[in-house]
């Protein structure tokens, strides 16, 4: 896990690599320049990291930031495990005009950046390079989609309709050649059953549920999605038969974490095991609060 904590102003965060497994954590050194008074004029955009134990217990960390006195000018910095140092990738560098570097997500061996209204681009880590993604056609709107990476591929869901219960769940191709539909979901079963997760009948923008995750299993028959609805229930949805079931109430958690802190934590991040929530034995559930954020 790539974390960060930060007092005040996040572009002076302090970023760790935390394996939940072992209880371990690597501080990582700072930026190349973060103690140069022009440091003040630079803005982080996005961090992510870039780890697949596959192919290498090594890792590395991407940095991508904007001098606010060179618009449009960004720049990639690169740290590695192996050497344990930031390095620069490459020159600052002029972006497109519509460019939107932020909530990327890592899969076959590239950062990749989901942009609603502009180009889609993709940073190749070894390579160090940008590429254009070539995205589905969407309506020209703002509804609501979830990008992220599951078991080794790329979803993108969208609302498939005006009706915000409904989504289009597509598939990246392995080699990136684009996209094609794999999933349908109806969440109309499912606010039934749980009618506060909807609101509203005529605002398009009428859902108060969270999509946490989509887990992807070895067979597609196995494979489901995880919701959160707002009276603090976890939800599974299987993707084959459309069934659901509430496999965790985090309503005592809840309570007991607000009145330790006296307000509301505002986020609760799930980390899932694939195994253990397919099985439907447990969820466990690490919160950070305040200045320590998943990133």
């Amino acid at each position: 896990m790539l974390c960060r904590s930060f007092r005040g102003n996040p572009q002076e965060a302090t970023y760790y690599i935390y394996n939940p497994t072992t209880n371990q954590y690597r501080l990582l050194p700072a930026m190349q320049g973060s103690d140069d008074p022009s440091w003040d004029s630079r803005i982080i955009f996005d961090v992510k990291l870039a780890f697949d134990p596959s192919k290498s217990p090594h890792y590395k960390v991407i940095c991508i930031s904007h001098n606010i006195d060179l618009p449009d000018h960004y720049q990639m910095e690169v740290y590695s495990s192996k050497t344990g140092s930031w390095k620069p990738s490459g020159s600052p560098f002029t972006g497109p005009d519509d460019a939107r570097f932020s909530n990327g997500v890592y899969w076959n061996g590239a950062i990749h950046w989901f942009n609603i209204l502009g180009v889609s681009l993709r940073f190749d880590i070894e390579e160090e390079q940008f590429r254009e993604i070539p995205m589905p056609t969407f309506r020209g709107d703002l509804r609501y989609r979830h990008f992220e990476e599951s078991g080794g591929h790329l979803y993108l869901m969208e609302v498939s309709d005006s009706d915000t219960s409904l989504y289009d769940v597509y598939e990246m191709a392995r080699d990136m050649s684009g996209w094609f539909l794999k999933y349908k979901v109806d969440f109309h079963p499912i606010a039934a059953v749980f009618p506060e997760m909807l609101y509203g009948s005529d605002d398009i923008y009428r859902y108060t549920y969270t999509i946490l995750g989509v887990i992807q299993e070895k067979t597609d028959d196995d494979s489901f999605l995880v919701l959160h609805i707002p009276n603090k229930k976890a939800i599974w949805y299987n993707f084959k038969d459309a069934s659901f079931t509430m496999f965790h109430d985090f309503a005592s958690l809840y309570t007991q974490v607000v009145s330790g802190v006296g307000r509301d934590i505002g986020r609760v991040f799930l980390f899932l095991d694939q195994r253990k929530i397919g099985s439907l034995e447990y969820c466990d559930t690490y919160q950070f609060i305040e200045s320590f954020a998943c990133v």
